[in-house]
C-alpha cells in the first residue's frame, strides 16, 4: 500500500493525491511525497531544495515534481544531479 508524507506543513488529507508542491491561497508552503521508504539522503536534498525555491511556487499554485525542476532550471536556480533524483524519486508523478 502506497504511503505519502507532508514535509514541512500540515498533512494533505486523501492518500490518492498526487505527489506535489503547493501553496495555498493564503502562502503555506508544503510539499507531498512518498514516504513508503526511509531515504535519509534524499530526503535532506529535498529539504534543502525546499528551502531554497519554494518562493517560485505561487499562491494556490500546484506543481509536480518534474514541473517544480522545471520552474527551478528556468528561473536561474542551482539544482545538483542528487538533487533532481531526489525529486524525481520522492514525487513521483502519477499517471
Amino acid at each position: 500500500m502506497e504511503s505519502a508524507r507532508t514535509l514541512w506543513s500540515h498533512p494533505v488529507s486523501q492518500a490518492s493525491d498526487p505527489h506535489v508542491i503547493s501553496r495555498s491561497k493564503f502562502g503555506r508552503l508544503r510539499i507531498r511525497f512518498d514516504g513508503g521508504c526511509s531515504y535519509p539522503t534524499m530526503l535532506d536534498s529535498l529539504h534543502a531544495v525546499y528551502k531554497r525555491t519554494g518562493g517560485l511556487i505561487a499562491p494556490g499554485e500546484t506543481l509536480s515534481g518534474p514541473d517544480w525542476i522545471n520552474r527551478i532550471i528556468e528561473n536561474g536556480y542551482p539544482i545538483s544531479d542528487q538533487e533532481r533524483t531526489s525529486i524525481l524519486t520522492l514525487m513521483w508523478a502519477l499517471p
